[in-house]
C-alpha cells in the first residue's frame, strides 16, 4: 500500500480500521508505531474500554528488528533519525499505555498481562 499509494492513504485505511475494530468486544489489536500519528487514533485508542499493553523492549532490540524489516517508512532513514523517531513515539506510549514491558521473556508478558487485566 505504501509503495502503490503512500503513507497518507495507508494512514486513512489504518484509521478506518481501527475504527472498526474498535466497535467490537475483547478484541485484540497489534499496530505499528505509527498508528499514533493521527490524532484521531489516538481519541479511539485512549477510550477507557480499550486495555493497552506496550511492550517496550530495549532500542537495540527494537532497532535490530526495524533494520531488518521492509518497512517502507523507514527504508531511508539514518539510524539516527530512526532513534529520534522512537523517542518522539515512545512518550505518547507511555502515556497511553494500561500496562507496560519492557523484557522480552514471553512467560513474564503473558503472566503479566493475565494478572492485569481488567476484570468484568
Amino acid at each position: 500500500i505504501f509503495h502503490y499509494y503512500g503513507e497518507p492513504f495507508f494512514r486513512e485505511k489504518e484509521n478506518e480500521a481501527l475504527v472498526e475494530v474498535s466497535q467490537k468486544d475483547n478484541f485484540i489489536l497489534s499496530p505499528g508505531g505509527g498508528i499514533i500519528s493521527n490524532i484521531s487514533n489516538l481519541k479511539i485508542l485512549n477510550k477507557n474500554n480499550i486495555f493497552k499493553i506496550f511492550l517496550n523492549p530495549s532500542w537495540e532490540i527494537i532497532s535490530e528488528r526495524i533494520l531488518k524489516s521492509k518497512r517502507p517508512l523507514v527504508q531511508n532513514l539514518s539510524e539516527k533519525s530512526l532513534f529520534e523517531l522512537y523517542q518522539k513515539r515512545i512518550i505518547t506510549y507511555h502515556k497511553m499505555a494500561n500496562i507496560s514491558f519492557t523484557t522480552i521473556e514471553k512467560k513474564t508478558i503473558i503472566n503479566g498481562i493475565i494478572n492485569n487485566l481488567p476484570h468484568s
